[in-house]
């Protein structure tokens, strides 16, 4: 396992770059999770337990799911599952805005009750590169810009949880 010091952050290339890399504060989670968004070519997963506003609600991460939208149109795919609102509605967060402007290309739905108990979260890019986090919480994730397989196999259960998904109607209603 290689830890985030160990690799050059300008040598790191989706679907190249071999290795785990070890994540051990947030810092790095969101200089990861923003440099695999801002390579995406068409498709974005990402399911969270209350959408980590340390990592989620920064500028280079939303820049470059929005560049990946207007960039790829109706082709490109963001798809968001989120557990927990709360923090979201009561306090904002600037990927609700760009939900808002992106509606043909970002989703946002709830998982159903079956699946709210999961406590990791995870971020695919393009079925092959994914940052995941075993404790949503947890200011620490392991990430690979090329394991086809692990990010085939998360890719696996997000598809079985958004299945058995539904839009937010809380999350909805922000959107009027």
């Amino acid at each position: 396992m290689t830890s985030h010091t160990d690799l050059d952050p300008a040598r790191r290339v989706l679907d190249v770059t071999e290795g785990q890399l070890e994540l051990s504060d947030l810092a790095a989670i969101r200089q990861v999770g923003a440099d695999m968004v801002e390579q995406a070519r068409l498709q974005v997963l990402l399911f969270s337990q209350e959408l980590d506003p340390l990592v989620y609600d920064h500028p280079p991460f939303l820049q470059s799911l929005q560049r990946l939208a207007v960039l790829h149109g109706p082709r490109a795919r963001i798809r968001i599952l989120l557990i927990d609102n709360q923090r979201m509605i009561k306090h904002g967060h600037r990927l609700l805005e760009l939900a808002r402007r992106l509606t043909s290309t970002l989703e946002l739905r709830r998982p159903i009750a079956e699946y709210r108990e999961r406590q990791d979260e995870f971020l695919l890019v393009d079925q092959s590169a994914y940052l995941h986090r075993e404790q949503g919480a947890a200011a620490q994730a392991v990430a690979s810009y090329r394991d086809p397989l692990k990010a085939r196999n998360l890719q696996g259960a997000f598809h079985e949880i958004w299945e058995h998904s539904e839009p937010d109607p809380e999350i909805r209603r922000l959107y009027l």
